[in-house]
């Protein structure tokens, strides 16, 4: 046997080494907790301390090396000066093992609290899978990250599906052991590179290779026990790796031995003794053309695999030449040493370059076969039948694998030659195959606000209101609910029977459900605790194979989505209100007030993307769709939490960390609110999203330090973020105060137009410092009013910018001109008598199209007219109780009662009015045949309900005043004209045909449909002549006005013409309150 060089790297003990991708760096680990880096194996190494505890593996990716240590934390650092990068996540109990990707996009982990751990290395999510009874022992990801394999102490090797986090195949095919320590192998795991057609795995003294596609046993591979030690536990293998390309396997044992297998014919290669202690990790680099080891002495080794070999077979091992693997000279060739047996394979020999298609000019051609174009392996094919190779079985494989049907090609060509006893076989060139990028997995369904479902205590639901807590205590299953304001309800507990694992929650109702366990269908619970009867609770079944994937809860609806595409709305009280068909899998359900909000797949996106739709439904008493958008994510993102602001305005949160808002103004874009990973210090911190308040300006989150969920011990505990819009240089003043003017555009708050005039006058002032004229002029078109343009213009001809002034002049002037053509236009639709009344069905469609924040206002409006009415109506109830008592106490008395007027009731008795009153009063107070009390009574109460219909009456004629009167269109008033052109043109005619009209507006309705009836071409033409007569009457207007004021200025002023002498006085003090430096 062969010795490779070794070198102490470590204290004694668990020791882990890898090299990084491009081979360029190789780093070590060891008992310690020192990191090692090294460029070659005899190079000076540069280490840095991770800490005093162990560290038990490493792995390097995208410049990094990755650290899982004794503190049961995983942490990165940068390559080579080691600078600390933050811990990705943590575990209760030490690590054990980790794998990344070829990508760097995935890190998996695993511990000896028996949980493994899923890191996504771009958005810093951490998922979690368990399922093992015993500490972790190896881990590996294939190369298509579809599947990962774990080994674990319990004897189990398990596969699981990463998109899913499912276990999908248990193998028990290793011993039983209770600790890494105590475990007689470290089974390390590894897939077949490139394909990952293969899972190789250390079974006592074999490897054991399982297919990917059945996870069914396919062939072993044995150690060499011929050695002179008679214990069998030292030929036990505990590690494996593959080459680059996939057709060699090593295995490393516990005695220090490494073998070397052919996989295409399963037969050894080669055997390399070390030093006798355990071979914890193997490291094969194709480019570096080395076998790099660690040991549990603390000592790592490098075996280079080139030269010529012995030929031997003293050591009872095949030793070839491996040079013809690594060797990159296509010229050179090395001929079959005539002391190698037939039959075997070596690797003496590079292949020939398939795409030459060039023949061999010797006999020894016949017997090379290229695994690979870029791959130097060559199979010698001997005549003889007894050597124990079969070429049809070959091939057969061969055909069976897509990435070596050129090696098929070619077997099937040296096949056909020996059947004709030739020398020569022409080898015909394939198409190279293109392989795509495998699909994104979609994203899973999620509630808001909860927390992964694999926890034992976690949050089923965390927002505004309060949390809804699902913990195992003794195998039962609890759910807590708790309200940040108590003085809300009080603290809700209830057991879980029904395995709920979904929830949300509002100030007057709690909804739970749970999905199919085969048996039992999925469920859904609602808890109505704003009821006002004494039945609750309420509880319905969905269909069969139906199952609740996400729902959403608000004080006005419930919101149920299913793995059939469906949208299920119901009120609080259990009635069903809508079904809509959604048009991809759900995603995640938001509801506020009767508004819900939900996500769903609109199909696969690109590579690491994932392709998201939204819709806004309104869930009143029809569910109607209200608009329809796509959901924009950051780049390789994910959605993280989906809801509503306080004040009812959608909004999402992506894994990036970046907040956005749907803005009905801005055509129904999504815009970026905030990005959230600005105000985190360390890269593994994480926000955790719960509101956002429009009045405040802020954002609720909850910090979690080193992971992207909080737990439920210690409670959480809120905080608040101020929204910074992400603009570019924030840190300048002028950033700041462009993101704070769009920040109040955005949101709508009592003091707007005040905090925004503000912020402009500042964004002015700065403007003018910097000698921006022009920019300090765009400012000023922004100004909300006449006032705020006179402050600028006034501010402008201080600091003795003339021309801005005069601009800002000409600026107000124009918008003043413009106004006003919108109120002649409004006085004009008013007096044409032709335009007709808007009908029902057009009333209908247009409250339909009205505007997001006008449909809440209305709703909002009536809910709070109801609850005025109610309370009259107590009140007028408690009054008419109160004056019965007062009769019935007069009548048992013997002197007679003076009824005054001095009881104000609003509603009418409905007490019927008896035939003979016994309670006629005379006016001097006797009884008599005048009117009756309850006569009086009901006299009052007409009164009073004439004066309150009165004072409704003036307080909705002084509301309808207060309210801006609705603008006509351009494209309208153009219209308008056209028809009043065409009226005036053919009114003979039209008097003549409409003559027998019954009314006014019938005749204008008839004669509007006649002008829409018109054909394209005739009706542009009177468009056209509409537009003329609407811009010739402006001009009339503009003219007229401008004689006016040019009448109206006194000579000498060339500023602030526009506005009036309180105007510039109100400016004047209002500029006072700005404190601005002069140039």
């Amino acid at each position: 046997m062969e010795r490779p060089e070794m070198r102490i790297m470590h204290t004694e003990g668990l020791t882990s080494i890898c090299h990084s991708e491009d081979g360029s760096w190789i780093a070590s680990g060891g008992s310690e907790g020192d990191v090692r880096l090294l460029k070659t194996f005899d190079d000076d190494d540069r280490s840095f301390s991770c800490g005093s505890e162990p560290i038990y593996a490493v792995a390097c990716a995208n410049g990094k090396v990755f650290v899982a240590s004794d503190d049961c934390s995983v942490s990165a650092f940068t390559v080579p000066d080691g600078k600390p990068e933050g811990i990705l996540t943590r575990f209760s109990m030490p690590v054990y093992c980790l794998s990344v990707n070829a990508s760097a996009s995935l890190l998996v982990a695993g511990a000896a609290d028996f949980e493994i751990k899923l890191v996504d290395l771009t958005s810093k999510s951490v998922k979690s899978l368990t399922g093992h009874d015993a500490p972790i022992l190896s881990i590996s990801i294939d190369p298509f990250v579809n599947f990962l394999a774990s080994a674990s102490c319990d004897g189990t090797v398990r596969i699981w599906s990463v998109g899913e986090c499912k276990n999908v195949r248990t193998l028990r095919v290793l011993k039983k052991s209770n600790d890494l320590t105590t475990a007689k192998s470290l089974c390390r795991l590894s897939w077949q590179p490139e394909s990952g057609k293969l899972l190789a795995i250390p079974v006592e003294n074999e490897i054991h290779l399982y297919t990917r596609s059945d996870w069914n046993f396919s062939f072993a591979l044995k150690s060499d026990s011929s050695s002179d030690s008679a214990d069998e536990e030292c030929h036990t293998i505990s590690a494996t790796a593959w080459l680059s390309n996939g057709t060699l396997i090593a295995g490393a044992t516990v005695a220090g031995v490494i073998s070397i297998w052919n996989v295409s014919n399963h037969s050894l290669l080669k055997t390399i003794a070390s030093e006798a202690s355990m071979i914890t990790n193997l490291s094969w680099h194709q480019e570096r053309k080395e076998i790099l080891f660690a040991m549990m002495n603390g000592k790592v080794g490098q075996y280079v695999l080139e030269g010529e070999s012995s030929g031997s077979s003293e050591d009872n091992a095949l030793d070839v030449d491996l040079s013809g693997i690594f060797d990159d000279d296509d010229n050179e060739d090395d001929t079959l040493g005539a002391d190698q047996p037939s039959g075997m394979a070596f690797l003496s020999r590079e292949a020939r370059d398939v795409d030459n298609g060039v023949d061999g000019d010797d006999e020894d051609d016949d017997d090379l076969i290229p695994v690979r174009k870029r791959t130097r392996v060559q199979q010698q094919i001997s005549d003889d039948d007894d050597d124990g190779y079969n070429i049809e079985d070959d091939i057969d494989q061969r055909k069976g694998n897509d990435s070596m049907a050129v090696d098929a090609s070619l077997l099937e060509a040296i096949k056909d030659d020996k059947k004709d006893d030739t020398k020569e076989a022409t080898i015909v060139p394939t198409r190279p195959s293109c392989r795509c990028p495998p699909p994104t997995d979609l994203q899973r369904p999620f509630q808001p606000g909860s927390t992964p479902e694999i926890l034992t205590s976690r949050f089923m639901a965390y927002n505004l209101i309060g949390t809804v807590k699902l913990s195992l205590e003794d195998d039962i299953s609890l759910i807590d609910v708790e309200f940040h304001d108590v003085s809300l309800h009080h603290g809700i507990h209830l057991t879980n029977h029904l395995n709920h694992s979904m929830a949300s929650l509002s100030s007057t109702a709690l909804a739970l459900a749970s999905k199919t366990d085969g048996e039992t269908p999925s469920k859904l619970q609602c808890v109505h605790f704003g009821s006002w009867d004494s039945e609750r609770e309420w509880i319905t079944s969905m269909p069969d194979d139906e199952n609740v994937e996400a729902i959403g809860l608000s004080d006005g609806c419930l919101a149920v989505a299913t793995d059939k595409r469906l949208l299920r709305t119901f009120t609080l009280t259990g009635v069903q209100t809508g079904l809509v068909c959604l048009p991809g899998p759900v995603v995640s359900v938001a509801a506020c007030d009767f508004w819900v909000l939900v996500a769903f797949h609109e199909g696969p996106g690109l590579p690491g993307d994932q392709k998201l739709g939204c819709w806004l439904l309104d869930a009143g008493k029809n569910t109607r769709l209200k608009r329809e958008t796509r959901l924009p994510l950051s780049s390789k993102a994910t959605l993280s939490w989906l809801g509503f602001t306080v004040e009812g305005r959608p909004l999402s949160y992506d894994s990036k960390g970046i907040l956005r808002v749907l803005d009905e103004a801005s055509g129904w874009s999504w815009q970026p609110l905030s990005n959230m990973r600005n105000h985190l210090k360390g890269l593994s911190d994480h926000y955790w999203m719960v509101g956002v308040s429009e009045a405040n300006m802020d954002i609720r989150c909850v910090l979690c330090k080193g992971s992207t969920y909080p737990t439920t011990l210690p409670r959480p505990v809120l905080t608040t973020v101020p929204i910074v819009m992400p603009l570019c240089e924030m840190g300048t003043e002028k950033s700041q105060l462009e993101g704070d003017s769009l920040r109040l555009k955005l949101f709508a708050t009592d003091d707007e137009d005040k905090r925004l005039t503000s912020t402009l006058i500042k964004m002015f002032a700065l403007a003018c410092k910097a000698d921006r004229d022009c920019r300090a002029f765009d400012i000023g078109t922004m100004l909300p009013n006449e006032q705020a343009i006179a402050m600028a213009i006034t501010y402008a001809s201080r600091m003795k910018r003339i021309t801005l002034a005069e601009k800002l002049n000409e600026m107000a002037m124009e918008r003043g001109e413009s106004d006003d053509d919108d109120d002649d236009d409004e006085e004009m639709e008013e007096e044409e008598p032709y335009r007709p009344p808007l009908r029902k069905s057009a009333q209908k469609k247009e409250l339909e199209v009205g505007s997001f924040q006008q449909i809440q206002l209305q709703r909002q409006h009536e809910k709070r007219k109801k609850e005025e009415e109610e309370e009259e109506n107590e009140y007028s109830d408690d009054l008419v109780d109160e004056k019965r008592i007062e009769l019935d106490a007069a009548s048992d008395g013997d002197d007679d009662v003076a009824i005054t007027k001095t009881t104000k009731p609003i509603v009418e008795s409905k007490v019927p009015a008896p035939k003979s009153n016994p309670f006629k009063m005379s006016q001097s107070g006797s009884v008599s045949g005048g009117a009756s009390v309850l006569g009086n009574i009901e006299e009052l109460a007409a009164d009073l309900d004439k004066k309150t219909k009165k004072s409704h009456l003036q307080e909705k004629k002084s509301e309808a005043e207060k309210k801006p009167r609705k603008r006509e269109s351009k494209k309208k008033r153009e219209e308008r004209f056209a028809m009043k052109a065409w009226v005036e043109e053919n009114k003979e005619t039209l008097e003549e045909k409409f003559s027998a009209a019954t009314s006014e507006e019938d005749f204008f309705s008839k004669i509007r449909g006649d002008f829409l009836a018109l054909d394209d071409e005739e009706r542009q033409r009177w468009i056209e002549k509409g537009k003329e007569i609407s811009q010739d009457e402006k001009q009339k207007r503009g003219t007229k006005r401008k004689l006016g004021s040019e009448n109206a200025k006194p000579s000498g002023q060339k500023t602030l013409s526009f506005f009036s002498e309180s105007t510039k006085a109100a400016a004047s003090d209002k500029l006072a309150g700005f404190s601005f430096s002069k140039k």
